[in-house]
């Protein structure tokens, strides 16, 4: 009796589950939805996170909307499909869409909510890491094909527009007939026909401000067919008008919440915004936006520091770096000269930077993917000389840090290299301070009041590249990064160098004396000090060193390595 009732319920379950197929929790839910249909899992999926700071501004053209404001010629159905509400068009009056970027036109099919159990969530996608209460999209396809069925079929068809809500004190008054209606359409497959209904009057006034990508439906089969337009600008509704769409019930009888999918990866797709976002950064929290470091995950999507990622600057613990003796010697050109290469030295805002703006100084070997070319280096420092360097060894920071950037001779320049894997290598010199000054630094030095505010600049004097590499340049780790700034894309092969070089507190001090972009509360700039990212988690990434630590200091490689060091200890101790 026991077995059979436990078979029917097992049927029950697989008929559920036959029935809707997906849903948007537990084992139907979108981490599921791949095996509903494999487009789910695929490489331009729907919805995003859509970080300012990375967008693209693009001038794209004007929406021209026709018909979004006819109250009549058409059928308006408002519908309960059991994943939420929707409201489908039919009848003689097209609503259409022009411009915009589109050289197509594109009909209205229909348009549809999602919407969370809470106002702190529910909108599909996110801006900058923030949700929002509920997202409208209205759903077109492209006139050249018969109707959205045939249109899903082409990777043109469809143009999905994007909404997103903020909650108001009080009613929106233009949502009144829709949220009313919202009580007769309450089990799923229910409908009603909207009368008199204007689609503009749920929407804002301007359509200025979006952005744009590539993408797929956000509910199975996922296809990638949609061409995402969301808007900045958001729509107000009331907590009660919001209540009321938590009151729909699915086909169980439950109230249909949190019906929304989460962001999916961006992978290789660039995301274009009509308008400059403004997103600044910099590292003191009382910056705009994305102001001290932990914030910039918000704004830059490759600045996530999660798990399988590659993030950089790390603190490079000795005792988990591996040996590896078969790395060759570096082999540099025109590091050792000034001749031919000229330089600006300019004060960006965040940090000194000297830009290589003529010569061809390269590196090899030294166990790098190719050849660099070296394009700027620039400084990282503290506000006093306990801290200041980006990398830590053995949880130990530096007073400064020098950061040679190259990029591969293969991509022409820095920003075509800068979000390939393999386009760029660092090198990374940690400063120690000195008695004396180090000469070698004048012609830096001595230019640094010129650029003492921000984004100013100044030629000065070629320095050789040679002079931020210690003597020993045989002696290194490595690991594979990411740049420290925003947009931190995972494209550096690091060299951080065993040995450091001199700076006398003096020197150092110069540095201290500049302004940053940062600005304080009264509005005014601040000293450009500690201007270093924290250290990233590790993961699971294998760094190495080209050297033997010797007995007495802390590390160990690998178990063989291991066996080894404590083999030769013994041995020193019974000299």
């Amino acid at each position: 009796m026991i077995l059979s009732v436990f078979c029917t319920l097992c049927l029950l379950v697989g008929s559920t589950r036959a029935a809707s197929g997906w849903s948007y929790s537990g084992s139907t839910g979108p981490a599921f939805w791949k095996d509903v249909s494999a487009t789910c899992d695929a490489q331009r999926q729907s919805p995003i996170n859509l970080y300012e700071g990375d967008a693209v501004q693009n001038p794209f053209t004007p929406f021209t909307f026709t018909n979004y404001d006819a109250t009549s010629g058409f059928n308006a159905t408002l519908k309960n499909n059991g994943y939420g509400v929707k409201v489908d068009y039919s009848g003689a009056t097209e609503l259409t869409m022009q411009g915009g970027g589109f050289t197509d036109t594109f009909k209205v099919a229909q348009f549809h909510f999602h919407w969370g159990r809470t106002s702190v969530q529910g909108s599909e996608h996110l801006i900058s890491s923030q949700a929002f209460p509920m997202e409208l999209h209205i759903v077109h396809y492209n006139s050249k094909y018969s109707d959205l069925g045939e249109a899903l079929k082409h990777a043109d068809g469809v143009a999905v527009l994007g909404f997103m809500y903020e909650v108001s004190a009080s009613d929106n008054a233009n949502y009144a007939d829709l949220v009313n209606n919202l009580s007769n359409v309450q089990s799923q497959g229910s409908k009603i026909d909207l009368a008199g209904f204007a689609l503009n009057t749920l929407l804002q006034n301007s359509f200025s401000n979006f952005f744009r990508y590539d993408g797929s439906l956000t509910t199975p089969d996922c296809q990638e067919v949609v061409t995402w337009t969301v808007f900045k600008d958001s729509i107000k509704i009331s907590e009660s008008q919001m209540e009321k769409f938590r009151n729909v019930m699915d086909g169980n009888g439950n109230a249909i919440v949190d019906n929304f999918r989460p962001p999916m990866p961006l992978n290789q797709r660039v995301v274009q915004s009509s308008f400059t976002t403004g997103i600044t950064w910099g590292y003191a929290s009382n910056v705009a936006n994305a102001g001290s470091a932990s914030k910039w995950s918000e704004y830059y999507g490759h600045c996530v520091d999660d798990a399988g990622s590659k993030q950089s600057p790390i603190d490079i613990d000795p005792t988990t770096v591996y040996l590896d003796k078969s790395i060759n010697t570096f082999t540099m050109s025109g590091y050792d000269s000034a001749q031919g290469v000229n330089m600006q030295l300019k004060n960006n805002g965040h940090t000194v930077q000297v830009d290589i703006t003529a010569g061809d100084i390269r590196m090899s070997g030294g166990g790098l993917p190719g050849e660099f070319k070296a394009a700027q280096f620039h400084f990282h420092w503290g506000s006093d000389s306990t801290k200041g360097s980006e990398h830590l060894i053995d949880s130990a920071a530096y007073p400064m840090e020098v950061h040679i950037v190259h990029h591969h001779i293969q991509y022409p320049t820095l920003t075509d290299a800068v979000a390939q894997s393999d386009g760029l290598a660092v090198l990374g010199t940690m400063f120690e301070i000195s008695k004396e000054d180090n000469p070698a630094l004048d012609p830096i030095i001595s230019k640094l009041t010129d650029i003492s505010d921000p984004k100013t600049s100044t030629s000065m004097d070629t320095v050789r590249l040679d002079t931020f590499l210690p003597a020993d340049i045989t002696e290194f780790y490595r690991y594979s990064g990411s740049l420290t700034t925003p947009g931190c894309y995972e494209s550096v092969t690091w060299t951080v160098f065993r040995k450091s070089i001199p700076i006398s507190e003096a020197q150092l001090a110069k540095f201290r004396a500049l302004l940053s972009a940062d600005k304080n509360a009264a509005g005014t700039y601040t000293k450009m000090v500690n201007n270093y990212r924290p250290t990233m988690n590790r993961n699971n990434r294998r760094i190495v060193a080209t050297f033997l630590i010797g007995y007495g200091e802390r590390v160990t490689y690998s178990a063989v390595s291991l066996t080894f060091c404590m083999l030769l200890a013994a041995v020193q101790r019974l000299m």
